[in-house]
This record gives C-alpha cells, sequence and structure tokens, in this order.
C-alpha cells in the first residue's frame, strides 16, 4: 500500500508503554508473539522508524510493538511490512530499499501468539480510496464505476481473496501449531457520509467506500472464525476516530495529514488506541 501512495503521491484498560519491547527481559510473560501485516500494522512514517528494515517502513511505535510492551512478552518479533500482500508471507517481498525475507520465516513450532494484518493489499483497496478522491471541478461520483450487469466489482474482489486469507491461516497454523491466532481487521476510515470536502469523497462514495472496507472486515472475520482464529474488531470501535474527526480524536490520517503518517493509514494515536483494544481482546 505504502509503495503504491508514494509512487500516487508523485505524480499527483492497560497502561501502554512508549517504547518498544526487549527481548526476554525480567518479569517478562512466557509468550512468543510474532506480528505479520502489512502497512496499516507496520505504522509508516510514525516515529519512531524501524532503521532494520527501512524499506518495510515500520515504527518501533506500531500496535504489535505496544501490545507486546503492555503483555509484557518473553520475546517479540515484528515483520509487519508496508505493500505487503498474501504472497510476502512465503516468499520474498520487494521495497523500495531492499528485499526483505517472508513473513513466515518468523514463525516456529514455539510461537504463542500471532496477530495478522493482511488482505487490503492484495486487492489493491487504495486504487479504491485514489480514485474516489474528488479534487477536480465538478467531480464525477467513482461507485459507477465499479458496477457492471448487476455486479460490484469490489464485492467480488474480495470474495476472490477468502481462499488466500484460508491458505494463509492454514500456513500460520502449520508452522506455529500451538499459537494463538488473532487477526485484525481494518479500522473505519470514514464515516457513512464522509466530511467532503474536508475529505476529497463525495458523501455517496464515502458510504461506498465505507461499505466495501466494512465487507473486507466481514469477510476476514468469517475466515477467521472458520479457521478456529480470533478477530478484532478495529471499525467497530472506530467510528467516530476516522478521517473526518479532529486531529487530536482521529486515529486515520486524512488525505492531507495532520500528523506524522501515510495519508488514509493509522497515526501514532490510533496505533495507541489498536494495542489497547487488541490487550483488552487478549
Amino acid at each position: 500500500m505504502i509503495r503504491r501512495l508514494i509512487a500516487g503521491l508523485a505524480s499527483g484498560a492497560c497502561a501502554l508503554a512508549l517504547a518498544a519491547p526487549a527481548h526476554a527481559h525480567a518479569g517478562a510473560r512466557a509468550i512468543d508473539y510474532v506480528a505479520l501485516g502489512d502497512s496499516a500494522a507496520a505504522g509508516p512514517l510514525i516515529p519512531r522508524q524501524d532503521p532494520s528494515r527501512p524499506g518495510c517502513f515500520r515504527s518501533h511505535r506500531n500496535y504489535p510493538s505496544l501490545t507486546a510492551a503492555a503483555l509484557n512478552v518473553r520475546s517479540f518479533t515484528d515483520v509487519t511490512c508496508s505493500s505487503a500482500e498474501t504472497t510476502d508471507l512465503t516468499e520474498p517481498q520487494k521495497t523500495l530499499l531492499g528485499t526483505v525475507p517472508p513473513q513466515f520465516d518468523a514463525l516456529t513450532e514455539g510461537t504463542d501468539l500471532v496477530t495478522v494484518h493482511l488482505g487490503a493489499n492484495d486487492i489493491s483497496m487504495f486504487r479504491l480510496v485514489a480514485h474516489c478522491l474528488a479534487l477536480g471541478v465538478n467531480p464525477a461520483p467513482c461507485r459507477d464505476d465499479y458496477q457492471e450487469d448487476g455486479r460490484d466489482a469490489w464485492e467480488a474482489k474480495i470474495s476472490a481473496l477468502a481462499p488466500r486469507i484460508d491458505g494463509m491461516l492454514r500456513g500460520i497454523r502449520e508452522r506455529a501449531p500451538h499459537a494463538r491466532i488473532v487477526v485484525v481487521g481494518y479500522p473505519a476510515y470514514l464515516p457513512h457520509d464522509g466530511c467532503y470536502p474536508t475529505v476529497p469523497i463525495l458523501p455517496g462514495d464515502a458510504a461506498y467506500v465505507k461499505r466495501t472496507v466494512d465487507r473486507l472486515n466481514t469477510m476476514l472475520a468469517q475466515r477467521a472464525g472458520t479457521a478456529g482464529a480470533g478477530f478484532v474488531d478495529l471499525a467497530a470501535r472506530g467510528s467516530g476516530h476516522t478521517a473526518c474527526a479532529s486531529p487530536a480524536d482521529r486515529w486515520v490520517e486524512p488525505y492531507l495529514p495532520a500528523s506524522l503518517a501515510v495519508p488514509f493509514h493509522p497515526n501514532a494515536t490510533g496505533m495507541r488506541a489498536f494495542a489497547r483494544i487488541l490487550v483488552s481482546e487478549l
């Protein structure tokens, strides 16, 4: 997602520690935690960025890091990486700044907890948001462009993604047979009617974008349930914290960010909120 964004911009109940958790420290719980995911988990541009994998644009203060700190885990491995797709779980991922190993390489038979936040890049979800930006004079609605013969193109893409999510969850279970697996859904980006022109997406298109994200989250929750994994619904908790909220209240940044974060991605406030939600579920 971050790779496509950069290209697009170039062309037009617990206290959370703020520092990244250390590996194997005194008083740690006997939990070995691995975080898998894309930019929604990685936290591109949020300080402090991880210098070990600069092409992943991964923050030391993303929600996996804050969750690991709050749980005081024994070990924590974060391999979330911006632009990641499900294929990057089993194959090396090419980033703007080099190639990174497959995310599944971080899993072992001793892994106790796995969070996974993937799927949006497989269907190029950011293209929908980018296409629906109403930046010109007399903009036309975008939602009609995805309707053909009574079928919705994004609904079809989400349905086609489901088998890949099933394969992803099987792959995690095969490599970490004793782990608790938690699928994390995507946050609420826009309210039903949006807030045009503050966020330049027309009201009808904002409703369409929201409905599409909701469909993706519903599919992820269903596949998680079928696989015996947990699901954390960030969108349900974030209806008042969309890109249309005030800078102090929003969990995701709008087209013109007010804090260090990529547009239509979680900010630092969002990451802290997501960690609180995840810890409460765990």
